[in-house]
């Protein structure tokens, strides 16, 4: 599945948040259809899967099928040292 990341908290989400280069890659170079699901990756650090509604309107309506915790961080602490 695709993930598209956006520059917006996931509170803010609207269609219109997405670029024209992403709506050109979803549609025309992915071939998404009604139904077909991508990640969306927000800037709080939160991730949806959002499901492609209609595809006809200008911009397509997507809703959120499901929000994903993920822990992306390494729970490891790293020191660097250098001389």
């Amino acid at each position: 599945m695709q993930r598209y990341f956006l520059d917006i908290p996931m509170k803010q989400f609207q269609e219109s948040s997405l670029s024209q280069d992403q709506l050109h890659h979803m549609i025309r170079v992915m071939r998404m259809k009604e139904g077909d699901s991508c990640y969306f990756v927000f800037t709080d650090k939160k991730t949806g899967i959002y499901t492609l509604t209609n595809a006809e309107t200008n911009p397509p309506l997507f809703t959120l099928t499901k929000e994903i915790q993920e822990q992306v961080e390494l729970p490891v602490t790293v020191s660097v040292v250098g001389g």
